[in-house]
């Protein structure tokens, strides 16, 4: 017979689930079932067609910033309430914060870096034709670049200078580095940036914040629950 090994916090997650699906009865049950087949679940009190993120304000700040907080966990889910909505996680492209550190906005750098470099060049150029060419890839870079607001190209400094003292931990440490060195109104601007990088939400453990908010409202289920 093998023998299955677990730690401690393991142990207790088990048993708090088995207990409170036993407290759900059925509501657990179906959400355990829409979870195995690829969903995540967000419990609420109240009852939308969509999610608007006008709604979502400052103040207090959700452990993982802005966005709509999912869950692969169904007790989670149902402590917030009983009214269910459900999206399939292989529609978003998470940045997943369990991973080893590394730059998400490297794309950014090398472009500053070009941009750097071809200006260089222009320094030494032999003709016309020649400063034309490294005029317009210089022009070409900034057009990339413009895609990123103030606000966000702060969040992508940030990023870099969090990145210098978290070569041995994770990306969790490096995005809590981030949030917790900029005021709480630029939640959403980092939220903002990543979508432009290709982002739709993050993810650490059992938490999945989308903030790509089209695709998440185009791709939204409502359980009802009933009482």
């Amino acid at each position: 017979m093998k023998k299955i090994i677990i730690n401690e916090i393991q142990f207790n997650r088990l048993i708090n689930e088995i207990t409170l699906g036993q407290q759900y009865d059925s509501n657990y049950n179906v959400l355990v079932k829409y979870i195995k087949n690829g969903y995540l679940v967000h419990g609420s009190t109240s009852i939308y067609d969509k999610f608007d993120q006008s709604k979502i304000k400052g103040g207090t700040r959700g452990e993982f910033g802005y966005g709509m907080y999912f869950t692969d966990t169904p007790y989670k889910a149902l402590e917030y309430g009983n009214e269910i909505y459900l999206t399939k996680q292989n529609l978003y492209n998470f940045l997943d914060l369990t991973q080893q550190p590394f730059n998400p906005f490297v794309e950014i750098d090398e472009i500053k870096s070009q941009i750097i470099n071809y200006e260089e060049k222009l320094n030494y150029v032999r003709n016309n034709r020649e400063y034309d060419y490294y005029n317009n890839l210089i022009d070409e870079l900034k057009t990339k670049l413009d895609g990123y607001n103030s606000y966000e190209i702060n969040v992508i400094n940030k990023f870099n200078e969090a990145l210098i003292s978290s070569s041995n931990r994770t990306m969790e440490h490096v995005f809590k580095y981030v949030r917790n060195n900029l005021p709480s109104n630029y939640d959403k601007y980092i939220s903002s940036a990543l979508l432009k990088l290709g982002y739709d939400g993050v993810k650490c453990e059992n938490q999945y914040v989308i903030f790509n908010f089209e695709l998440l409202n185009n791709n939204l289920i409502n359980y009802d629950i009933e009482e």
